[in-house]
């Protein structure tokens, strides 16, 4: 009697074997409603954490796909003693040293693969009283090349509607990209085309330039410094040379960039930007990186200002006495009732108290236009010259919106007061 029960506890034991079923989920395999019977009815299911982090990227895909992703997250977070799903640490990618071989070293030390179909692979050859549940072709065929046992849902037929117009997608996306791609090399070759400029003569083997009217306007860049500055006079070209040609035309302003690259009589040029392009809004000027002279000189186009002749001497004046005032522990500027002023002194970096300052600070002078609703930030280092100090202008800006104040190179400690003054004058 002892041995038939012994013999039937052997036979129920086998059955129960037979009966169980552990899986390894593949994420494509959550396109099959099949897919989701088998895991209804599997003993087991293995999660990879690279798996998971599969699932995480595509949970809010839509259809039936999204709907098993989350089915199969949350029950696998309700089972909290993972008695059915099983979640496996370690063979998810994290980008090292190991990148160049197509490897990636996991959390636990152990070197897996960057492609999640490896990493399930990899888990079955040591666990191999385990099935893959795939929607994927090759991964079928890899199983199969090392004996490990594999389950092909099919897809529904939601899904494969879905996997068609993706692909459709995906292909009028790879045409305009190319369309894009052909466009640029377009764009690019024409950029090396030689061409002439309207405006530039040659007298003795050189080439020169002057500016245009009040609507057409000629600037000349080199070395990223402005070298006619509104001059009437004729300018001498060298190669290396940017010319920015500004036109006003209705309410916008046309600005051509040209690049000398050989003195010559004609051909001398390419043009770097195209006679196309049109700014119709000052603020459309900070979303285009033009020399700060650029965009002063459009600026007023824009805003129909005649020019004005500025004395750019680094010690500024002002009805013959200097704008900045420096006496034994304070500074006055010279009074306006057009401005509101505001002073800050910086050395190395960090505001100082203004009675403090010394020679090497630098200097802020903030200028409120109250006509015009626009700041100037006029930037002085001060000196000692004789045994006095004096300010020396060293750059200048002008401000239209408050948020133009962080496109200049200040430390954030003096944008956040330069702001604080913009914002209490400005009317928004």
């Amino acid at each position: 009697m002892k041995f038939l029960k012994r013999i039937r506890e052997v036979l129920n034991s086998k059955e129960v074997k037979i009966k169980e079923r552990t899986y390894i989920l593949d994420t494509c395999a959550l396109h099959s409603s099949e897919a989701m019977q088998i895991i209804e009815e599997a003993s087991k299911v293995i999660l990879l954490t690279g798996t998971i982090k599969e699932l995480d990227a595509h949970k809010n895909d839509g259809g039936s796909f999204g709907e098993n992703i989350k089915k199969v997250c949350r029950e696998s977070r309700m089972d909290e003693n993972s008695e059915k799903y099983e979640c496996i640490a370690g063979y998810e990618k994290q980008e090292n040293r190991y990148k160049e071989s197509g490897k990636y070293e996991c959390i636990n030390g152990y070197v897996k693969y960057k492609y999640q179909d490896d990493n399930i692979i990899d888990y079955c050859k040591s666990h191999r009283n385990v099935i893959i549940l795939t929607c994927d072709n090759n991964l079928c065929n890899t199983a199969k090349a090392y004996n490990i046992p594999y389950v092909f849902p099919k897809r529904d037929e939601e899904e494969k509607a879905v996997a068609v117009n993706n692909t459709n997608i995906v292909k009028k996306k790879v045409a305009t990209d190319n369309a894009n791609v052909e466009k640029e090399k377009l764009k690019e070759k024409r950029k090396f085309q030689r061409v002439n400029i309207k405006g530039v003569e040659i007298e003795d083997d050189n080439l020169y330039i002057t500016n245009g009217n009040l609507n057409k306007f000629n600037l000349v860049i080199r070395n990223g410094i402005s070298i006619n500055a509104n001059s009437a006079k004729k300018i001498k070209l060298e190669v290396g040379d940017h010319i920015f040609r500004m036109k006003k035309k209705n309410e916008n302003v046309i600005i051509v960039e040209y690049k000398i690259v050989e003195v010559t009589p004609s051909m001398y040029a390419i043009e770097i930007r195209s006679a196309k392009e049109e700014l119709k809004t000052i603020e459309s000027l900070t979303t285009n990186k033009f020399p700060k002279e650029v965009k002063k000189k459009a600026e007023s186009l824009l805003r129909g200002e005649k020019e004005e002749k500025k004395d750019k001497t680094k010690t500024v004046e002002k009805s013959g006495e200097q704008e900045i005032i420096l006496e034994k522990r304070w500074i006055r500027v010279q009074n306006s009732n057009n401005y509101a002023n505001y002073i800050n002194v910086e050395r190395n970096g960090k505001l100082i108290k203004t009675q403090d300052y010394a020679a090497g600070d630098l200097l802020y002078l903030s200028k409120y236009n109250k006509k015009k609703n626009n700041l100037e930030i006029n930037v002085y280092r001060i000196v000692n010259k004789n045994n006095r100090y004096v300010a020396e202008k060293s750059d200048e800006y002008k401000l239209w919106l408050v948020n133009e104040i962080y496109s200049i190179k200040l430390s954030e400690e003096l944008q956040d007061e330069i702001r604080s003054f913009f914002v209490r004058y400005a009317r928004y």
